[in-house]
């Protein structure tokens, strides 16, 4: 805003309608965004990202003081022209209170609504690793496209695209139309990103002349803010589930109607009107028959004829945002996707972690966080206190535990995310666990609510030490444990800070001498060996690694799950014997971007897709 400011009193041939810059800004918003991903963090460490962006900071000052001066110097030549900027109007002479309001919501609605369809995308239909960038770049392309000085796309297209994408959205959600993945994911982001642009557009055809342009700005941003806030802050506490999604849907419903495509239709008024009372009894029709029916259907017909009748009301403005809002609010947005967590739903809470949801089947209650399913245990008395899923006895995670408990070692142990606790029944005579557990909503789930019961009726001795697992365990004192279970890789938020050279010196430094660190390392997206391997070698230490997997029967019937596992000791002799049992070394050559330290991680050369494209074996 300030350099916009001085802008406005050069003698430059835009000087009246300096907004075009912001294009600009938002263009190195997008150029750092990708960059850093994808450039950035794999070649330059924290240290050298820190000494290039001092030296860029500086020559940006340099630059600012440099801007400033030579206004200084022009301001005598532009003295002219500034009482002529100050004739122009763009949205009124006076800015009102309405108008700040206006810009306030027109900001307010693309910040919100980016903010909950990532949190959609990645908690009910994909949780991908870095797919949060798609949508703030996006977000930070609407500015680029509505703030440049050649407007590529109309009001009207956009209006036109909002009400489609809108009626398509809902129609599809309320009727559960089966879609792959990436459909579902396109969709959604698709209809974001074109109410993103309408409400920008909006503000860009409601700026204030230069004169007012900070105030604009401050609102605007405030705008943003306060989507901000509401998403992250109060949605979690308000919500169980992402409502705010919904309503932020249903408001752009209403602010963003139909302005440019409206028909003024004076005659046939009354034929027309009785169209739209036979379309809105069609409509509500449609409901009942899904709601009170046939409420198994999964009919694309009757989504493309509910979509078919928004679209019909599409120059009306209350009537379209009516249907919308009903449609929302008897099947909102978070019903559609959750495939991934079919059952009775025992327990549902939101927090900073995300959504924890416990849900009943036949034969199991299983633990999700987000689409990440964390947990399971039977239901049958006979087979609860039996460890199942990626914890099952035939596993590389159980294979290991049995083979410790076996032979009379691995007493003391530490766990490094709760779960469902189901590890604590590998129990053995004078075994005691610490869990070390960041999230106490997923604590109370075994120790309170006694949802999961492994805590509680297998036997051991054990304590929950809440807090970020790596500088909790760096309290405890040195060479406590016999085994170490890292446990916190299965989603698609790598806590890098866990799986760093400096913290695996933290877990050697808490063994015994002939201590084992276990991870486990199963993950959709990520592989994780290189990145384990590299640091052992570096300190000098062993690595084995297994993959276990399971037939169609075993998973159906039995609940077990292919299982990938990491075993790394100090003293190589102490797993040596896991060799007899498929554990094998990693025959992968080190490369340095596997070194990941406090100062560095290369989180894209871990993607299994990236290792792909590489050539690299990934079973």
């Amino acid at each position: 805003p300030l350099l916009q400011r001085w802008f406005s009193h050069s003698t430059h041939k835009n000087a009246d309608n300096p907004y075009f810059l912001y294009a600009a800004s938002n263009v190195g918003s997008m150029l750092a965004l990708f960059t850093y991903p994808f450039i950035t963090e794999p070649f330059l460490g924290l240290d050298q990202q820190s000494l290039l962006w001092s030296v860029l900071y500086g020559l940006l000052i340099f630059m600012i003081a440099l801007s400033g001066f030579s206004i200084v110097q022009n301001m005598s030549k532009s003295a002219e022209k500034e009482r002529a900027v100050e004739k122009i109007t763009f949205v009124g002479a006076e800015v009102t209170l309405k108008q700040r309001l206006y810009w306030l919501l027109m900001a307010f609605v693309p910040s919100s609504l980016m903010l909950g369809v990532t949190t959609y995308i990645t908690t009910d239909i994909a949780s991908v690793p870095l797919l949060w960038i798609i949508p703030l770049a996006l977000y930070v392309g609407t500015f680029i496209i509505v703030f440049a000085n050649r407007q590529i796309l109309s009001q009207k297209f956009i209006e036109r695209a909002f009400i489609i994408g809108l009626s398509v959205l809902v129609s599809f959600n309320f009727f559960a139309v089966d879609m792959i993945i990436f459909a579902k994911v396109f969709l959604h982001i698709a209809v974001f990103f074109i109410i993103s642009l309408a409400c920008h557009k909006h503000l860009v055809d409601a700026r204030p002349n230069a004169e007012r342009l900070t105030e604009f700005y401050f609102f605007m941003s405030l705008g943003g803010v306060l989507g901000g806030i509401f998403n992250a802050l109060l949605a979690p506490v308000l919500f169980t589930y992402t409502w705010e999604y919904s309503i932020i849907m249903i408001l752009s419903a209403f602010l963003v109607a139909p302005i440019l495509l409206k028909k003024e239709i004076e005659e046939n008024k009354i034929f027309r009107g009785s169209l739209y009372i036979v379309s809105f009894a069609i409509f509500i029709a449609l409901i009942i028959y899904h709601l009170y029916i046939n409420a198994d259907a999964n009919n694309l017909v009757l989504s493309l004829v509910m979509a078919g009748l928004l679209l019909f009301n599409y120059d009306r403005r209350v009537a379209f945002a009516a249907m919308v809002t009903i449609i929302l609010f008897l099947s909102p947005l978070h019903t559609f996707g959750s495939n991934f967590a079919k059952g009775d739903e025992v327990f549902i809470k939101r927090n900073f972690f995300g959504t924890i949801k416990v849900v009943d089947t036949e034969d199991t209650r299983n633990l999700f966080h987000g689409t990440t399913l964390h947990g399971m245990q039977f239901k049958d008395k006979e087979k609860a206190l039996s460890p199942v899923a990626y914890y099952n006895v035939k596993t590389s995670i159980g294979e290991a535990f049995t083979h410790f408990t076996e032979n009379n070692f691995k007493q003391n142990v530490a766990i490094l995310g709760l779960g469902t606790g189901g590890l604590a029944c590998y129990d053995a005579p004078g075994r005691h666990f610490d869990f070390y557990e960041i999230d106490q909503d997923m604590t109370d789930l075994s120790e309170e609510l006694k949802l999961f019961t492994y805590l509680d009726e297998c036997g051991n001795d054990y304590d929950v030490i809440m807090g970020d697992a790596r500088l909790k365990i760096d309290e405890k004192e040195d060479k406590l444990y016999d085994l170490i279970i890292a446990d916190a890789f299965s989603s698609d938020n790598i806590p890098v800070h866990l799986v760093t050279r400096e913290a695996m010196q933290i877990y050697a430094s808490k063994l015994k001498d002939d201590g084992v660190i276990l991870f486990h390392i199963s993950n959709r997206y990520i592989d994780l060996r290189p990145v384990l391997s590299t640091i052992a070698n570096d300190l000098g230490f062993t690595m084995l690694h297994k993959l276990s997997k399971a037939t169609e029967k075993e998973v159906r019937e039995e609940k077990i799950f292919p299982t990938r596992g990491v075993l790394i000791a100090k003293n190589k002799d102490v797993i040596e014997p896991m060799k007899e049992k498929g554990w094998t070394e990693f025959e992968e050559e080190n490369d340095a971007s596997y070194l990941w330290t406090d100062n560095y991680a290369n989180i894209l050369n871990a993607f299994i897709l990236v290792r792909g494209i590489k050539g690299k074996k990934i079973n």
